[in-house]
């Protein structure tokens, strides 16, 4: 699994839930390392269903975590945003 090399962007949002932030970026050594780390959350997502679901996007070597509390249109606003930051 990829080393969690820098924390980008984290903020809180909900108010009572079990997960209370919106979203979170993470950027990993290379890409290998970010799909290596997708793949392990997916695998704990499906195999614990009260841990919920988030949507989880790979830009470069950035994984961006995004609440499942949200609406899609709203977590592709996060990746939108994010690949603006990521490629200017």
């Amino acid at each position: 699994m990829g080393l969690r090399q820098s924390y980008i962007n984290e903020r809180s949002a909900l108010n009572s839930s079990m997960h209370d932030w919106e979203a979170g970026a993470w950027a990993h050594h290379d890409v290998a390392s970010t799909d290596a780390r997708k793949r392990y959350l997916k695998s704990r997502f499906k195999s614990t269903p009260i841990l919920g679901n988030e949507y989880d996007y790979i830009v470069g070597p950035v994984l961006l975590r995004i609440s499942g509390h949200l609406t899609g249109p709203q977590a592709r606003a996060y990746r939108i945003a994010l690949r603006g930051i990521m490629n200017p």
